[in-house]
């Protein structure tokens, strides 16, 4: 398994963002679209007002999300993080490796301080 750093979670936040646009295309064809024109009014509303409100709640949402990642990297706190898709979960290379079993290890942080 490749290894993934905070490029390729940038990239990943990007891709999701996506969602926003799927939307915004959903309520365009919805709102244009011949099959929909025998459908009672109050119901087009209210569809396209649930699917006008999901989309500006998706944008919200990931632009807090992308604020959240820039702050990190002006923190410098993805330096030496790790992801790998084999654990799902973040690696802190600080902490010591429990399958190691070597015993105590020495663990140096060389992060830069402030």
């Amino acid at each position: 398994m490749s290894k993934k750093d905070r490029f390729d979670l940038e990239q990943e936040i990007m891709e999701c963002w996506n969602v926003t646009k799927d939307i915004d295309t959903l309520y365009e064809y919805i709102g244009d679209h011949k099959f929909f024109e025998g459908m009672k009014p109050e119901h087009a509303d209210k569809i396209l007002n649930i699917m006008l409100g999901m989309s500006q709640l998706y944008e919200v949402k990931f632009d807090k999300l992308f604020r959240t990642f820039e702050e990190c990297l002006s923190l410098n706190e993805f330096r030496d993080a790790v992801f790998s898709y084999a654990d799902s979960e973040w690696k802190d290379p600080f902490e010591k490796d429990p399958t190691a079993g070597y015993g105590e290890q020495e663990i140096v942080d060389n992060r830069d301080t402030k």
